[in-house]
Formats: structure tokens, sequence, C-alpha cells
């Protein structure tokens, strides 16, 4: 059921894309209008002239390139774009005007040309552009004296023919300098005038020709004067009288003769002599006959360069030997020499002396068999080692006794072997340990007791040191070390305890000013008499770092010194050293085994008991006297079970 009338459409006008449309209920009739298009430009894209809606992209400028008068412009729709390039003119020249290079274009006028006149050689020319109109003036040879009379400067090069220039017409002069009969001008050849074969004009030679052997030139009419070169030597018209002949020296002599030569010349003339000569010919060897030339008279004086020594015939007539001293002699003798000469004779000059020094005595129980010289016994010597015999052990505390000994040095002559005197000496080895035979030592000292479980005491360990023989047992006190620990010289960093202890006493006197003298007990034994001297020479301290180095400790002393700030061994200890080892090295089998005997003599392993424990210790008995006060001082050494030293210092005597 419907009510009332309809509303009616409210209708919108269609649009380019839309039909006609109610505004109410959305109904729409017929169909859109469509655009109406404008064509795309240069700049705008295609444009729908209702709706403004755009369609593609602008077509873009069409340029055309800049010109001389115009910029930049697009051929669609006119747009400029920058300026005009300008012309580019070409300056005007004698036929163009001011003209653009690119556009062609001209500017005022042609600027004509500025003419030269013609000279001599070049006709009419612009100075500008260079064209020429018309020929050269050419040269006038008029004058005839070879330059142009146009005064152009020029001279003519002239063309000669019977010394006149065919083209300026000019008279030679003639140079006749060259002296070869042409004119060195123009070439013309000289009519000569000859006088003594030279031309008078030209001053020319004549070559001569002397064909109708008559001795008179053909050409200039010169007689011949034989000059050497038109000569040929006649052997045998030439003669040379009587040759003699002079010594010069004992090897040669000089002939001497008058020479006459005969030649024939070139011209025809024969028989040309030339005056008489004297020839020599020096150096001529002699025709010896038993010393006398048979050609010169001269008797050879026998120089000594003709002369060749005779080994076979020469001999010494032996005088009697004088001696030096005890050591040589001198051997005296008379020389006699023989020489063969080249003149064939035999030369025997005066004998001289000679002699012979420096020569060995040949001792035999001290009298040379060759001069008689007695010995003198004038440089004595050792024969051998000093053979000790041990004496009296003389009781010193309860832990040492001190050892005395004599010592017997047999002596030699050091030139004839003769025995001499003996030296004899005593002495005395202080702080000897006790070695005990039945609990009684060779001194008379008694075994102690045993210590209590309450003595000090350091850690275990194997045999150290050199190696050696021990003997008897140490049970005496023992000092401990500063720490509650036993000092150690650990691998393979070491710290060299065992040395600083050493020579820590020696350092401190040393350091205060005081005299210190040091001995190494057993070091003068197990070193040769030379490397014992040179020891002594050394400081304290050294003294006792070499011997530790010689008696198998070398690694432990060089550590020392690479540690220790106050140690430093000097070029003598060092080298003291490198002989030491040198010869340890070099030994024999029997020698290696003298030296163990001496270090287990010298520097011993003893048994020491420490806190209930027996331990093998390597023993060092150091002597130190400070401003004349006698210190000794014993030291015990031994490596443990880790490789590690392990020091005590055993008591101070």
């Amino acid at each position: 059921m419907t009510e009332g009338e309809a509303l009616g459409h409210d209708w919108k006008d269609a649009t380019c894309t839309e039909p006609k449309t109610c505004g109410v209920c959305g109904e729409a009739e017929g169909e859109a209008n469509g655009h109406s298009w404008k064509a795309a430009t240069c700049t705008d894209p295609k444009t729908c002239g209702v709706c403004g809606e755009a369609e593609g992209e602008a077509n873009g400028h069409s340029w055309k390139d800049a010109t001389c008068t115009e910029p930049r412009t697009c051929s669609v729709c006119g747009e400029t774009e920058g300026e005009a390039k300008g012309h580019r003119w070409k300056a005007a020249t004698c036929t163009e005007p001011k003209t653009c290079s690119v556009c062609g274009v001209t500017e005022g006028e042609a600027k004509g040309h500025s003419w030269q006149d013609a000279t001599c050689t070049e006709p009419k020319t612009c100075g500008r552009c260079g064209v020429t109109e018309g020929e050269a003036k050419g040269h006038d040879w008029s004058n005839k004296d070879g330059v142009c009379a146009n005064q152009c400067g020029e001279t003519c090069e002239h063309s000669w023919s019977d010394g006149e220039c065919t083209k300026c017409g000019y008279a030679c002069g003639h140079d006749w300098s060259n002296r070869n009969g042409v004119c060195a001008i123009c070439g013309m050849t000289c009519e000569h005038s000859w006088s003594d074969g030279e031309c008078t004009v030209c001053g020319y030679g004549c070559s001569h020709d002397w064909s109708s052997q008559n001795g008179v030139c053909r050409i200039c009419g010169e007689v011949c004067r034989h000059p050497e070169a038109m000569r040929t030597l006649n052997d045998k018209k030439s003669w040379d009288d009587i040759v003699t002949a002079t010594a010069d020296d004992d090897a040669t002599h000089t002939y001497s003769y008058t020479r006459h030569d005969v030649y024939d010349c070139a011209c025809g003339i024969s028989e040309v002599y030339d005056d008489a000569y004297g020839v020599t010919i020096p150096g001529q060897p002699h025709e010896y006959v038993d010393g006398k030339c048979e050609e010169c008279d001269h008797v050879c004086k026998h120089p000594f360069s003709m002369l060749t020594y005779n080994a076979e015939k020469s001999w010494d007539e032996p005088l009697p030997s004088v001696a030096d001293d005890d050591s040589t002699h001198t051997d005296h003798y008379i020389i006699h020499d023989v020489f063969d000469c080249a003149c064939g004779k035999e030369f025997v000059p005066p004998a001289p002396e000679g002699s012979a020094p420096g020569k060995p005595h040949s001792y035999a129980d001290g009298v040379c068999a060759d001069c008689g010289h007695v010995c003198t016994h004038s440089s004595i010597e050792k024969d051998g080692e000093a053979i000790r015999t041990d004496g009296e052990a003389e009781y010193f505390n309860e832990d040492v006794h001190i050892q005395h000994y004599t010592t017997e040095q047999k002596m030699k002559c050091a030139h004839c072997g003769s025995r001499m005197e003996s030296i004899l000496g005593s002495g005395r080895d202080g702080s000897v340990l006790h070695v005990y035979v039945n609990d009684v030592c060779v001194c008379g000292a008694k075994k102690p007791a045993a210590p209590s479980d309450d003595d000090d005491s350091t850690g275990g360990g194997s045999t150290g040191g050199n190696g050696g023989n021990g003997g008897g047992n140490y049970t005496g006190a023992v000092q401990e070390p500063e720490t509650d620990e036993e000092l150690v010289f650990e691998q393979p960093e070491p710290k060299p305890a065992m040395v600083e202890k050493l020579v820590e006493t020696v350092s401190q006197a040393e350091a205060s000013g005081s005299e210190v003298k040091v001995e190494v007990v057993g070091a003068q034994q197990v070193m040769t008499e030379t490397e014992y001297a040179q020891l002594k020479t050394l400081p304290a301290q050294e003294q006792i770092l070499v011997t530790l180095a010689s008696i198998g400790f070398e690694e432990v002393v060089n550590a020392a010194v690479e540690t220790m700030n106050n140690v430093e061994l000097s070029d003598n200890a060092l080298k003291l050293m490198d002989t030491v080892s040198a010869r340890m090295t070099a030994a024999s089998t029997e020698e290696r085994k003298e030296m163990e005997t001496k270090l287990a003599k010298y520097f011993p392993v003893r048994e020491i008991e420490v806190g209930g424990v027996t331990y093998p210790y390597f023993v060092m008995e150091l002597q130190i006297e400070v401003d004349g006060e006698l210190t000794i001082q014993r030291y015990g050494f031994r490596m443990d079970e880790n490789g590690e030293w392990i020091f005590v210092m055993l008591n101070e005597l």
C-alpha cells in the first residue's frame, strides 16, 4: 500500500567517468561523458580538458644546439635555454674580411697586400701574407769584380775556365801555396819556369824524369845530385879496412874498422863514392881458450856473473867450537868455495872464516862433546813433583787434627840434566777430620758419643761433588743455615747459596778494606805448577771460585756469577778456568785416574752423621787470613735425590 507521491530523482550531471546519477538513491541514467583530451606537450602529459586527469608523460623538449646568435632552442615549443655561443672571429687577411669560423658571417673589409720591391733573388712580395708577383731582378755582375752591382752584398760563386769566371768575368789572381803546380782557387795548371828543379812561379818541385840515363832530368834539366833514396849499394865495389877487436869487459869485446861504400844511382851514373867512415860493433862475445880471448887477447878476471858454484869441489874446513853459554856454542870453520867460470877456467876465491852460532851443547856428564865446555849449572829446574811424607798428627779439637808433613823437591840442571841438591820443606794441613780405628784417631783423639735425637738435621740425599773415597764419621756439631730450611742449589734455575756462603766472609772482609789472603787447601796439589802460580795472582774470592770450577763445580760457579750481584770473574780468572778445562779434556786415562786419586785425597767425601742419619758430604777447607789473623773454615756439600745441593757449615776452628 502506497501513500502520497514519489519524491522524484535528485539527478547529478554525468561526468567524464560517471553517468548521470541520482544523489538520493544512486540510480544511474545514460553513460559517462568520457574525457576531452588535450594532446601532451613538451612539459605536460596528455590531460583531460574537463576534469584535468592526466595520462602518460610529457613529450620533453626537442632541442636545437645553440648557434653564434641564438641560444639552445626547443624546435617544438620554442623555449630557450642558456645563451648564444657568440662568433669565433678569424682576423681579416690581405684578401678576406674578418670572418666567423663557425657560421661564416663577415665583418668589415680585407686589409689588402703590403708589397715589398723585388730584389736580385726574390720577386715583388707581400710583407703580410708572403704572396709574390712578377720575377726577381737577378744579379748584376757587370763590374767584373765578383760583387753584385745592385749592392745586395752577394758575391759570385765562380765557375772557372782558363783562370776566368764564366758567370761574372772575374780573372783569378791564382794561389800557388799548395806548391803542386795547381791554383788553389781556380784549379788552373801553372806553366812552370824552372830553376834548380823548382818552378819560380808556383814553387812546385820537379818530380824528375831520369829516363835518359845521362844524369840530367828530361823535365826541368836539373843535373842529378845522387840523393840517398836513388842510391843502390854496390857490394862488389865497396870494401872495408882491417878489422880490430877491443875488450869491453870480461864478457864481450868491440869490433872496429873503416868502411868504403860505392853506389849506383838511378839517374844512370855508376860508381858514386862517399867519404870513408869508421864502424864499431860492440857486445860481441869473447872467444875464450883457457881464460884468454883469441881475438882481443883479453884475460878473464872471473866476475861473479860468469861464475857457477861447484858444490862437489867446495868444502868447509872445521875449526874448534867456542861456547856461548851453558845452553849453546858457536861452530867455526874456513869456507873453501870452488867456482866454474864461463871462460873455461876454475876459480877459487880467498877462503873466508864462517860461524854458526846457537848450536846446542851435546852434554855427557856435564861436558859438551863438541866444544869441551863444562856446564856451570846456571839454570836449575824441578825434577818431577815434590814427594810428600806425612808425619805426626797433632790433636786440634774433638772434630779435627792437624797433619804435619815434610816435602822433598828433587832438582836438576836445565842445561846438562845433572842431578842437583834436593830442596827440603815442611808444612801442615789444618782441620783434617779424625779417622777412627777402633774408636781412636791416629792423633790420639777418641771417638765421641753419638748425638741425641734432639740434634738439628738436614735432609737425606746422595753423593755430590767430585766423588772420592770417604773415611771415618764426623759427629761434631753442625751449624744450621740462617733459615729453617737447608740452603739448596736448585736446577734448572740454581740459587748459588753454596758459592755465596764460600765467598761471603772474603767479600765482607775485602769490602771493609782489610788485607785478605786465602788458601783453598788441596788447590796446589790438583793444579799444575803454572796453574797454581796464576791462581795465587787472583783476588781471594776468585781463587775460591776458580778452584771450585777446577774440581768439577764449573756449572755451579757459572750459575753463581750470573745471579750474584757482587761476583764477576776477571778475564784472567776465566782464562785459567779454560786452561784447566782444556787440560782435563785432553787428559789420558792414566792422567784422569791420577786426578781422581788427588781429588779423593785433598777434597774427600766424608760420612757425616746429622740428626742420627749419616750422609756422604763433599768437604772443602779454607784457610782465610784477615789482617794477619788466620781462620780455618770447613764446609760440607751434598746433592739430594732431587738433584738439589744441600749446604752445611762445619764448626769454625
